[in-house]
């Protein structure tokens, strides 16, 4: 077998489980201690989204996590998390990345993600509770009533909002971080992606760094990535192909067999799909980069 066996075995006898968990996972009425990929260990709070796939597959968007580590391994540069939630990537890319910084504007998240991150004793991450935007306010936030705090989010209509929040020009905060090199960057903002990009444009200029999220067209009028087109100049788009994972145990594990475990990185060509969970953009002249670009 190849290097990838691990992996396989892993996300074959982790996807066996399901179904025992679920049950598990449905009877479960107050928050607990759970181990992960990798060792991670998270406080699980049950009827979240995020949790749940902590507790039935190791992580929240485990292939997409499993392809940065490849792409990125030796990296020595930081990376930044920029809508953090409760540490699932965060701790992740703590054992990729020299350093990260996670934001997350959000104080009932910002103590799950600082429990989490003490858990691990992960050291090398720092947390700043406030987001990232192209000016210095506090913007009204609406959070999630669906399960899923994930998709709590910054709101221009404040008769929508449940508090006020702080945000922070991302190129300003970066500079009193005095960091040598940003390698990469996950932006999950829920709809707020444009502000923080151009709110990073020098940052992004000076430090190239990769930049990960996501894109539902269904929430934007018809033209809208052509922002991400601007605040990303001269970038190449990549979608990552789960689609595997729809295709039961048998399917994932020839999946794995022939991309090494991992998602396939096709380049993004025009907005057809209603959406793109998991999107990758380099710089020009990024060697991660796929050869065949848009």
């Amino acid at each position: 077998m190849t290097s990838s066996a691990p992996l396989i075995l892993d996300h074959a006898w982790r996807k066996a489980l399901i179904p025992f968990k679920k049950d598990a996972w449905n009877k479960a009425q107050q928050p607990f201690w759970h181990e992960g990929l990798r060792g991670l260990k998270f406080e699980l709070y049950p009827g979240e989204l995020i949790d749940y796939y902590i507790y039935t597959e190791g992580l929240f968007e485990k292939r997409f996590l499993l392809l940065i580590e490849r792409l990125f391994k030796g990296a020595s540069g930081a990376a930044l998390d920029i809508g953090a939630n409760i540490g699932n990537h965060t701790l992740f890319l703590s054992h990729v990345f020299g350093e990260v910084h996670a934001f997350e504007p959000n104080p009932a998240m910002i103590a799950r993600l600082e429990a989490n991150i003490a858990a691990n004793e992960a050291p090398h991450i720092q947390v700043h509770s406030f987001g990232l935007s192209d000016s210095n306010e506090f913007l009204p936030f609406e959070e999630a009533t669906n399960k899923n705090a994930g998709s709590s989010r910054f709101v221009r209509n404040a008769g929508n909002a449940t508090k006020t929040l702080e945000v922070r020009r991302g190129d300003d905060v970066v500079k009193t971080l005095g960091l040598r090199k940003i390698d990469f960057m996950k932006v999950d903002v829920e709809g707020f992606e444009i502000a923080v990009l151009n709110g990073l444009a020098e940052t992004i200029a000076a430090h190239q760094p990769a930049v990960a999220f996501e894109f539902h067209p269904k929430d934007f009028e018809p033209g809208y990535f052509d922002n991400f087109r601007k605040a990303l100049p001269g970038y190449a788009f990549f979608e990552c192909d789960l689609r595997a994972q729809s295709g039961g145990l048998v399917a994932d594990a020839a999946s794995f067999l022939k991309n090494g475990g991992l998602p396939r990185l096709t380049p993004l060509g025009d907005i057809v799909k209603t959406s793109y969970p998991n999107l990758l953009a380099f710089a020009a002249g990024d060697t991660r980069a796929p050869r065949h670009r848009n």
